[in-house]
C-alpha cells in the first residue's frame, strides 16, 4: 500500500510503499498507520493552542544540540568545581569559600531550572 505525507508536513510529501507477505500483514500495518496519523493529529492540535504551542515550543528549545551541550559543559564545570573544593584546603570565611558557595548557588540555579525545562 502506499503512503503519501503532507506537502508541508516534517516529509515534505514524499511518497512512501509499503510491502508486506501476508494480507494480515497489510491489515496489520493499515491499523497502526491510522493510530499514528490520529496521534499525530492530536499532537498537531495540541501545537495550536496555546499552551500546546509553549510546550512544543521549550521541548524543541530544551532538546536543541545548543543547549544539550551547554548542559553538558555545565555538569562537567560543576564537576571540576566540586572536585577543587574538595581537595583544597580552603579557611572558613575566606573569598575562595564565598567563591566556591557563589559558584555552586548559581549552578544550582541553572540546574533547577534546566529541570523545570525537562518536566515541561
Amino acid at each position: 500500500f502506499w503512503i503519501t505525507t503532507k506537502k508541508n508536513g516534517a516529509n515534505l510529501g514524499r511518497s512512501y510503499h509499503l510491502r508486506t507477505d501476508t494480507l494480515p500483514e497489510v491489515s496489520e500495518w493499515v491499523v497502526l498507520v491510522r493510530d499514528q496519523m490520529i496521534k499525530s493529529a492530536h499532537h498537531e492540535a495540541t501545537k495550536k493552542h496555546s499552551w500546546g504551542g509553549l510546550h512544543h515550543t521549550i521541548k524543541e528549545f530544551y532538546e536543541s544540540n545548543r543547549v544539550q551541550q551547554t548542559t553538558i559543559l555545565l555538569i562537567s564545570f560543576n564537576f571540576l568545581v566540586t572536585i577543587a573544593s574538595l581537595e583544597m584546603t580552603i579557611p572558613k570565611g575566606s573569598q575562595l569559600e564565598v567563591g566556591f558557595k557563589v559558584v555552586e548557588l548559581i549552578l544550582t540555579v541553572i540546574f533547577s531550572f534546566e529541570l523545570l525545562l525537562n518536566f515541561v
